[in-house]
């Protein structure tokens, strides 16, 4: 490192020399007020973020935003790591690895017991030989195909969604009565909002309590997540039995993809998640979109559901799932273990 080279924690009004680099390293816009949500306004506090300044410009940031775990039904303090930037002229340098060494133990002094990445391919190789991470998992990219316009052009395919829709449901209802499927019953229905709906408290309760780990979710973190992001508009799907919320499914419509970001359901029973998942199909079938899409990892519980609604599975996705435990034993010897883990999409940044 030059002389002129300094590593210092971020300061206020930092923001400007961030955004600058960001849009040159990842070649796309930014703004101040999506920055201060994602990294000055999240609930669980504000984002560890470092930089690196050359002759007062901000030549290469580290952020980590807090994103605290569920570890079989209790809270632990936890940070994912993003937004890891160096500028063109400055790599080759060892700053990547000269930024995260106090970052990581500034977060072990403050009793942070986690950090994690949904990781690329690039980077992970360095996290893992330089700060004792562990690739854990890869996650499933799972999808639906509802449209053709590549091949038949815009008109045929908004006739061929038209002419296929029940067809396509009832290869979905057909695969739930092979997995002795019955129907949800009365007084079961699916409300599509806008925003969170407050009712989930309870729903999401009770999910947490049969997690091993996973992102801590409760209404606050929902409303930080999806109700108050700048950027970015979602939809919850919500299933009611009896009147009370028994699970849910986030999506974003992204154009071409819609994406599904998050998908509970407080007892994981495969009837309902299935029926809700069949009800997410039949809203987007005669969108715009040409494919319904789902990146996420847990025990059998997404298998059973995306193949019973006829989703085709990709096992290698390129989202790779890596992190480290900070001085907790327990922790750790689970930490470790890929099928105790309950990850979706949302959990990332990156939708």
């Amino acid at each position: 490192m030059s002389n002129n080279e300094i590593i210092r924690k971020y300061r206020q009004g930092d923001e400007t020399g961030i955004l600058k680099l960001y849009e040159e390293v990842y070649e796309e816009e930014s703004n101040l007020e999506f920055w201060n949500w994602k990294f000055r306004e999240c609930e669980q506090g504000p984002a560890l973020i470092y930089v690196v300044e050359n002759n007062k410009e901000i030549i290469a940031c580290s952020s980590w935003i807090h994103s605290h775990l569920n570890f079989m039904g209790r809270e632990i303090p936890a940070f994912q790591t993003v937004d890891m930037m160096v500028r063109s002229d400055h790599r080759g340098k060892s700053l990547y690895t000269k930024l995260r060494a106090p970052m990581h133990e500034e977060a072990a002094e403050k009793g942070i017991k986690a950090v994690f990445a949904f990781a690329n391919r690039t980077a992970l190789p360095r996290h893992i030989a330089k700060f004792d991470w562990v690739r854990i998992l890869q996650l499933k990219r799972y999808e639906y195909r509802i449209g053709y316009r590549e091949i038949l052009g815009t008109s045929l395919d908004a006739v061929y969604k038209m002419l296929h829709k029940n067809c396509r449901m009832n290869e979905v209802k057909k695969t739930l009565r092979n997995i002795r499927a019955r129907s949800l019953g009365r007084g079961c229905k699916v409300v599509v909002s806008s925003r969170t709906p407050d009712d989930l408290a309870e729903c999401l309760e009770k999910a947490r309590e049969k997690e091993v780990l996973a992102v801590n979710k409760d209404l606050s973190y929902l409303k930080w997540r999806y109700d108050k992001n700048p950027e970015y508009d979602y939809s919850f799907h919500v299933l009611y039995a009896g009147g009370i919320p028994k699970g849910f499914i986030v999506t974003r419509n992204c154009g071409r993809e819609i994406t599904i970001c998050d998908f509970i359901h407080q007892t994981n029973d495969i009837i309902q998640s299935a029926s809700l998942l069949a009800h997410v199909v039949n809203y987007y079938h005669l969108s715009k979109a040409q494919v319904i899409q789902f990146y996420g990892h847990d025990n059998v519980f997404f298998d059973w559901v995306f193949h019973g609604c006829g989703f085709k599975a990709f096992p290698a996705s390129g989202m790779v799932f890596a992190g480290r435990v900070f001085d907790d034993i327990n922790l750790q010897r689970h930490f470790l273990q890929p099928y105790n883990w309950s990850l979706s999409h949302g959990d990332s940044d990156l939708i």
